[in-house]
């Protein structure tokens, strides 16, 4: 995906906040970079919130992003300088073993899981083509048709290999300890059917992390700043203005990722 997905929540916050997103490696205009691991993707959150010495920030991730974000907070120099953390219908871990079941909602193990490598690799538009209309509720892809073929098409413009790569490295990561230690406020949205993840893995990460809290968005998929955008945008603007930090609306930045 790529940061103009935030493009509406950008708006949204305008005046509330400062908003910086970016395109990840490999992604957006960012195409052909070489392929990123997560925790090089965490880095370089890292590195941007210590570079524009950035204080009371509010990092936003959505699916992939979340890890991004969990990732750069394992740093505590970067986690002093965080407001909040909000993560988009995301687990701390997509695969599932007889000890985890709220990775991914198919049920699928390690083995499966990398077994779609080689699709990716050689048929990668394929992939998008399938992939995409389907991470948004039923009820909304007649309505979002429009945006579905417009995110299919940048998706599918992106490398394959290095996709793969990526979803390589999702798959071996395991956030729960880091949730555990993230003690900033933290909010985890979930859409209510999500066809990725379940509504349970959104209660797991509102009760393991110190201070989290869950919201629910009934009406969406696993894209809920794209299928419920008014409550989206209304929902973060409220988890900003609850945080015990103050935030200069100068200092502060919703931060999306992907």
């Amino acid at each position: 995906m790529n940061g103009r997905l935030f493009d509406g929540v950008r708006r949204a916050l305008d005046p509330n906040a400062a908003v910086i997103s970016y395109d990840l490696r490999a992604h957006g205009d960012l195409r052909d970079c070489p392929a990123p691991t997560i925790e090089k993707l965490g880095k370089d959150l890292a590195e941007i919130v210590d570079a524009m010495q950035l204080d009371g920030a509010v990092l936003v991730g959505w699916s992939m992003g979340a890890m991004i974000v969990w990732d750069a907070m394992s740093e505590p120099k970067i986690a002093d300088r965080v407001a909040g953390v909000v993560s988009i219908d995301m687990s701390p871990r997509i695969t599932n073993d007889r000890d985890w079941a709220l990775g991914l909602a198919d049920g699928r193990r390690p083995e499966s899981t990398l077994k779609a490598l080689d699709d990716m690799r050689n048929d990668w538009r394929g992939v998008t083509e399938r992939f995409v209309p389907r991470i948004f509720a039923p009820e909304n892809v007649e309505r979002l048709r429009p945006l579905i073929a417009s995110i299919t098409a940048e998706a599918g413009a992106l490398n394959g290999a290095a996709m793969a790569d990526l979803w390589e490295s999702m798959a071996v990561q395991d956030f729960r300890r880091t949730l555990r230690q993230i003690e900033t406020p933290m909010l985890a949205m979930h859409g209510a059917d999500s066809p990725l993840y379940p509504i349970a893995t959104g209660r797991f990460i509102a009760r393991t992390a110190p201070k989290a809290e869950l919201s629910v968005f009934q009406k969406s998929g696993h894209a809920p700043h794209l299928e419920e955008p008014e409550r989206f945008a209304a929902t973060l603007i409220g988890f900003i203005h609850r945080l015990e930090r103050p935030l200069e609306a100068t200092k502060s930045i919703a931060r999306s990722v992907h």
